[in-house]
């Protein structure tokens, strides 16, 4: 018996063999690797959200702090089209939030439906994993007493509560990231 013939047959089984196992998959060949991509597409539409959000409040925060309640209408009912268009599902507590707050026209009553939006936004961001470095910031003598916290990007204190009055009034009591 002729051994030649074998070897070049289990030589052909040889390379085809190597030559699938090499071959590269592709992600609906492998399910674990298509829901690692698909978990990272999600993570990266979730904070592109977040961003677009946290945008729409920082927004809303400067125009309290400038004390300009028209402004604050205007940049809220944005905000809250932003809320609907673009979070599925979207967040009925945060959206209730800012719903008052786009339907507040005199500036207590909008400094007061912030400390809300504020409130429910932070529970949001908490919950989002947001790769974003925020600040809880804290004014002790918002509301008579009561205090009432609002997010920051920056370290520095601009207190939207008080406005021009007491505008470093505050102090940092949490980092998110």
């Amino acid at each position: 018996m002729n051994m030649k013939p074998m070897k070049q047959v289990q030589w052909v089984i040889l390379t085809v063999g190597l030559s699938y196992c090499t071959t590269p998959t592709t992600p609906s060949d492998n399910p674990q690797q298509l829901a690692t991509e698909q978990s990272k597409s999600t993570d990266k539409s979730q904070n592109t959200l977040a961003s677009l959000i946290l945008m729409d409040y920082m927004k809303i925060k400067d125009a309290l702090v400038a004390s300009d309640n028209e402004k604050v209408s205007l940049l809220a009912k944005n905000f809250l089209n932003d809320l609907k268009n673009e979070m599925n599902p979207s967040s009925e507590v945060l959206s209730e939030a800012v719903g008052s707050l786009s339907n507040a026209l005199d500036l207590d009553t909008q400094r007061q439906a912030f400390k809300s939006v504020t409130e429910d936004l932070t529970q949001w961001i908490k919950a989002s994993n947001t790769q974003e470095t925020l600040f809880v910031q804290f004014c002790p003598m918002a509301f008579k007493g009561q205090g009432a916290t609002w997010l920051s990007r920056s370290e520095e204190i601009k207190n939207p509560y008080f406005g021009a009055m007491m505008l470093n009034c505050g102090r940092i009591d949490a980092k998110i990231n």
